[in-house]
C-alpha cells in the first residue's frame, strides 16, 4: 500500500506539472500579438472572412474555454469546423497546423527519428570524448597537455550552440566541402548516408557537452588520486615495524 501511494503521488505530481506547464505555454502564445486566424485568412482578408476563420479555428471563444478544448482534444480528439470542410484531429490531438495541413502529433512523430538520431549519436561521442579527455587531463595535471585540454573545455562550455553550429557549417560544409550541410537520410535506407549527414551535428553537440563531462571527470579523477596518495603513507605505517 505504501508503494502504491508513492506511485500514485508521483503520477499525480507529474500530471499536475504537465497541466501547469501546458497552461503557462498556452498563456504565453495566447498573449502574443500574432493572430493565427489572420495568417490563415489570406489576402485580402475581410472582417467577415476573419470572423469565419476565427470561428473555424475556435478562437472566437474565451481563452479558458480554448484551453479546456485543448485538454479535451488530447484525450478524445477534436473536430475543427462543421460540414464537408470539417477537419478531424484524432486523439491525442495537440492541435492542428493549418499551414501544413497536418495534426501537430503527426508533425512531432515525423521528427522523432531525426531527434533520436541526433541525441543518441551525439551522446555516444560526447561521453567517450568527454570522459577520455577528463582522464587524460587528470593524469597530466599541471602539464601543457592538461592546460590545452582544459582551455578547449572552457571554450566548449562557454560557446553558444548556434554559433558553433554556424561556424561548423561555414568551415566544414562550405569552405572545405567535406560534409553535407543539410538533408537527412533514414537509417533504414542507407546507414552510411544516415551517419554521413549527421556527423557534423554530432560533432557540434559533442564538442559542447563533452567539455562539461571532461571537467567533471577531471575533478573526480583528481579527488580519487588525492585520496589514494594520502592513504598510502598510512598503510605503509601500519605495515612497518614499530
Amino acid at each position: 500500500m505504501a508503494l502504491l501511494r508513492f506511485v500514485a503521488g508521483r503520477v499525480l505530481s507529474m500530471v499536475l506539472v504537465l497541466v501547469v506547464v501546458s497552461l503557462a505555454t498556452y498563456a504565453v502564445f495566447y498573449l502574443l500579438p500574432s493572430d493565427p486566424a489572420l495568417l490563415s485568412c489570406g489576402k485580402p482578408c475581410t472582417p467577415g472572412n476573419l470572423a469565419i476563420a476565427r470561428q473555424y479555428m475556435g478562437f472566437d471563444q474565451p481563452w479558458f474555454l480554448q484551453y479546456l478544448s485543448f485538454l479535451a482534444a488530447v484525450l478524445v480528439g477534436r473536430t475543427y469546423g462543421t460540414g464537408p470542410a470539417a477537419i478531424h484531429c484524432a486523439a491525442p490531438c495537440f492541435g492542428y497546423s493549418f499551414q501544413q495541413n497536418a495534426p501537430v502529433s503527426d508533425l512531432i512523430a515525423g521528427r522523432v527519428p531525426v531527434t533520436f538520431s541526433l541525441a543518441i549519436g551525439a551522446a555516444v561521442i560526447w561521453l567517450c570524448v568527454g570522459v577520455g579527455t577528463g582522464v587524460v587531463s587528470a593524469l597530466h595535471r599541471g602539464r601543457p597537455l592538461d592546460r590545452l585540454l582544459m582551455a578547449g573545455s572552457v571554450a566548449g562550455v562557454s560557446a553558444p550552440t548556434y554559433l558553433v553550429g554556424l561556424l561548423g557549417i561555414l568551415l566544414f560544409g562550405f569552405t572545405l566541402d567535406v560534409v553535407p550541410v543539410s538533408g537527412y537520410v533514414p537509417l533504414t535506407e542507407s546507414p552510411v548516408d544516415w551517419a554521413w549527414h549527421l556527423v557534423l551535428p554530432w560533432l557540434v553537440l559533442a564538442f559542447l557537452h563533452a567539455a562539461l563531462y571532461a571537467r567533471l571527470t577531471r575533478n573526480q579523477m583528481l579527488n580519487v588520486l588525492g585520496e589514494t596518495s594520502s592513504a598510502r603513507p598510512g598503510r605503509r605505517a601500519c605495515g612497518s615495524p614499530a
